[in-house]
């Protein structure tokens, strides 16, 4: 991590939202440990770092990277996935989604290529050309 923000920021989840959740579930189940990074690392600012620097690895999945919006309003794809300016190419997962999904990004990916693949299996072609304008509704 190049930016010291990104290493607090690590830190602050650890320190904050994984010891509670730990702290949770011993509560529930007395049996439950925390066992990497252990509690006393999580406690301990220095170890904490070392931790997060030895074992932190990218992990999270890019999404809304290709923005759902007219051309004119900086868009890159248009509503049924279509990309702006270019014939016959259409995105159907995560990079569409506006926001960071909370959650499995799965659900969201099926759920987009599903909607855009009926969307397609619904239009008939009107000619060999097969770009969204030659597609009647």
């Amino acid at each position: 991590m190049k930016n010291p923000d990104d290493l607090g920021a690590v830190k602050n989840i650890y320190q904050t939202y994984i010891r509670n959740i730990a702290a949770q579930l011993q509560a529930i189940d007395p049996a439950y440990r925390l066992i990497s990074p252990t509690p006393d690392i999580i406690n301990d600012d220095a170890r904490l770092e070392e931790f997060i620097k030895e074992n932190f690895a990218h992990n999270h999945h890019q999404q809304g990277s290709l923005r759902m919006a007219p051309l004119r309003n900086g868009g890159v794809v248009d509503r049924r996935g279509a990309v702006h300016g270019v014939r016959d190419l259409i995105v159907a997962d995560d990079s569409i989604i506006p926001f960071t999904v909370d959650g499995n990004t799965s659900a969201p990916a099926f759920l987009i290529g599903l909607t855009i693949a009926e969307q397609l299996r619904k239009r008939k072609p009107v000619s060999r050309r097969r770009g969204w304008e030659d597609f009647e509704e």
